[in-house]
């Protein structure tokens, strides 16, 4: 269930990244740097590519966990009515 939680923060965060790629820069870069500035044009291309990423691997991760749980209560609930009959 956890593991299921970190997929979803993931894909959560991936599309906060895709959406607001600046806020990305705000929290991440602009500490290092004594001027302001906007972020460049591949800056903000590669943010919102890693928060495609970010998405892609939370959905997934959230199908397999599921996936799996299905395939868990499937086994257990036909193992139990096999088990009835005998």
């Amino acid at each position: 269930m956890v593991v299921g939680l970190i997929f979803l923060a993931l894909a959560i965060y991936g599309v906060a990244l895709i959406w607001k790629p600046e806020f990305s820069c705000e929290l991440m870069e602009r500490w290092k740097h004594d001027g302001g500035g906007e972020p460049s044009k591949s800056y903000l291309l590669s943010t919102r590519f890693g928060g495609v990423m970010c998405v892609l691997v939370g959905i997934g991760g959230m199908i397999c966990i599921f996936h799996d749980l299905h395939i868990y209560w499937y086994r257990n609930k036909h193992m139990s009515f096999n088990n009835d009959l005998k």
